[in-house]
């Protein structure tokens, strides 16, 4: 399947989030930090976009949001938007889109359960994934870890600062 993408040119408005193409072979990002997995991309193609121009791809890779899988992403670090292909979107998640005037969803297959959503502006349907809820901290005494954690004893909390960096400190 050679990449190309009908909706997508160089120069997209970047704020559209993943803009959803019907005609895209290939979920494309133009930034390496959007993929959990990547690797460097070795076939000699370049994506083809609309106009007839090509584009040069440099990675291949995938991410998870949520339970929601996205592979077969392409890094075009010359795009100025991202893409989210449909028919690879329902082949990896078992999913049929549903597109309306003001919005589109995609929905389980065997269980009509809504996996994505997202709106409709100026001609384009477009999808801005939240990030998940971070949490930052600075220090917290065991004992409180200790009663968050369900009382894990003072070995397991001490396992736990050492493979996640908590920065724990010890028991009064």
């Amino acid at each position: 399947n050679k990449p190309h993408a009908h909706t997508a040119t160089s120069n997209c408005d970047p704020s559209y989030g993943y803009v959803i193409d019907c005609g895209a072979a290939h979920h494309i990002t133009n930034d390496l930090n959007n993929l959990s997995i990547h690797a460097p991309y070795e076939v000699p193609d370049d994506l083809i976009i609309e106009d007839g121009s090509s584009l040069p791809i440099t990675h291949t890779g995938s991410f998870n949001y949520k339970s929601l899988k996205f592979t077969n992403i392409l890094v075009v670090p010359t795009i100025s938007c991202k893409l989210l292909s449909v028919s690879q979107f329902c082949k990896d998640n078992n999913a049929i889109p549903i597109f309306s005037p003001t919005f589109f969803c995609f929905k389980e297959i065997s269980t009509g359960t809504t996996l994505l959503q997202g709106t409709f502006r100026e001609g384009t349907y477009e999808w801005h994934p939240i990030s998940p809820p971070q949490a930052f901290m600075s220090q917290s005494s065991s004992r409180l870890w200790h009663h968050r954690l369900g009382h894990p004893s003072p070995d397991t909390l001490k396992l736990l600062n050492n493979i996640l960096n908590l920065r724990i400190t010890t028991f009064e």
